[in-house]
């Protein structure tokens, strides 16, 4: 009867080892994470704008008295076609500018005989360098085992059931010697 007794304690201290564990490691989690910086390769970006304005210049221009040409008009005049293309926008694009380092393109629209906007673009040729940083995360590894042991020499032979928990490079050892009633704990550290 002792040894039943004795063999049901040692379950039931088992059992709670293990449920003590499952509560531990319920706690831990993998987001505490090791990070190792790298750099990687630059990136080119080159910037685009448009600009939006409407630009006028005023200069001063000096003429001299206009010589005057005739010209012949003909006969039949289409006011329908001189009206519509009165009233028709033009648009006019022109590149001022097409080098290595800049594309400056204007975009001019007309209309009634007089300019009515110039949209400016410009593309900047000269590359920014962005280096990035690139991180790589180290998962932490957590193992439970369950298992056995057997120690001894010459005299004596312990043996009996084992819980390990494994956390990055370290090992916990939990034990009980049931033909001895000894409980041992210990500890390892991964080398490699």
């Amino acid at each position: 009867m002792k040894g039943i007794k004795d063999s049901f304690y040692t379950i039931l201290f088992i059992i709670i080892i293990i449920i003590i564990l499952f509560i531990i490691l319920k706690g831990c989690s993998n987001n505490n994470k090791n990070i190792i910086n790298t750099t990687s390769e630059p990136i080119i970006i080159y910037k685009t704008d448009t600009i939006r304005d409407t630009i006028f210049s005023i200069d001063t221009i000096t003429l001299n008295k206009p010589i005057l040409k005739y010209i012949d008009v003909p006969i039949y005049i289409d006011t329908n076609k001189v009206i519509k293309d009165y009233y028709v926008i033009r648009e006019y694009k022109d590149t001022l500018v097409n080098d290595s380092n800049l594309i400056i393109v204007t975009k001019e629209s007309i209309q009634h005989n007089k300019l009515n906007s110039i949209i400016v673009s410009y593309i900047n040729m000269k590359p920014t360098i962005i280096n990035n940083t690139k991180y790589i995360y180290e998962q932490e590894i957590n193992h439970l085992y369950i298992g056995a042991f057997l120690n001894g020499s010459k005299d004596y032979l312990v043996y009996g059931p084992q819980i390990t928990y494994t956390k990055n490079k370290l090992a916990y050892n939990a034990g009980f010697g049931i033909n001895n009633k000894s409980l041992y704990i210990g500890i390892n550290y991964k080398l490699k």
